[in-house]
């Protein structure tokens, strides 16, 4: 099945994509754009609105097939013709899959967006969040312990980066 073609503004895009992440319509999942449980990471509901991609079956879980520059191209990550249709960039995005694979829930991510989307650089928030995980990962009990810190300290170093490389908050130091 080819993706819908509909053309829709980055704005209209954006807007769906939260209002879905906080639907309850999608199971959330890690590690993986769509599953074979069919739960889905963030990007993966990005994936499915976007009318840029569609899935096919590969192995276990699923892949996002893009059409671009008449070559199919199956992507386990986000696609870049994805995340840029809404606006971000390569490290927004793989700031938001690490939320995401540490356990932050859609809601959470939605409120992320709704902070990159409206100022560009809510940074402050992001740290708050990250903080926040960070605190309630330590405190658990759980085996994955471990792998949830480091892939949120991955996470708090990209916000490192982004911050770094933004204009805006570099012309307020």
């Amino acid at each position: 099945m080819l993706p819908n073609n509909t053309e829709s503004s980055k704005e209209d895009l954006r807007e769906k994509w939260i209002e879905n992440l906080e639907s309850g319509k999608y199971k959330q999942g890690k590690n993986a754009l769509r599953n074979r449980k069919n739960e889905f990471c963030c990007f993966g509901v990005l994936c499915d609105i976007s009318g840029v991609t569609y899935w096919e079956k590969i192995g276990v879980d699923y892949s996002a097939v893009v059409i671009s520059n008449n070559m199919i191209k199956r992507e386990a990550t986000p696609p870049k013709e994805v995340y840029e249709k809404v606006g971000l960039t390569y490290n927004e995005t793989n700031f938001l899959m690490n939320l995401n694979d540490s356990g932050f829930r859609f809601t959470d991510i939605a409120n992320q967006l709704r902070g990159i989307f409206d100022d560009g650089n809510d940074y402050d928030a992001l740290e708050h969040a990250l903080a926040l995980a960070k605190d309630e990962i330590i405190t658990s009990n759980t085996v994955e312990k471990q792998d949830k810190l480091n892939k949120l300290e991955r996470g708090i170093k990209a916000l490192h980066r982004l911050k770094r490389l933004s204009p805006k908050v570099n012309s307020n130091v």
